[in-house]
């Protein structure tokens, strides 16, 4: 049985450095899942962490970057 990392937006703010309200937006438009709740309670897993990991990598080579 493997065991998920959980956590909140604001350690996934600090674990990917990526602001909270681009993280918002990311989701919006489809980039990264939803939480796997709603509201407060809101939890991120590692597909989440390494998802912002790969966008900001991309973003940096980004010649608009």
């Amino acid at each position: 049985m493997s065991h998920e990392t959980r956590m909140t937006l604001a350690e996934l703010v600090q674990s990917a450095e990526v602001p909270a309200r681009q993280i918002r937006e990311l989701i919006r438009r489809g980039i990264i899942p939803r939480p796997s709740s709603g509201g407060r309670g809101a939890t991120y897993g590692q597909e989440h962490l390494d998802r912002l990991r790969v966008w900001r990598l991309l973003r940096a080579q980004s010649p608009a970057g």
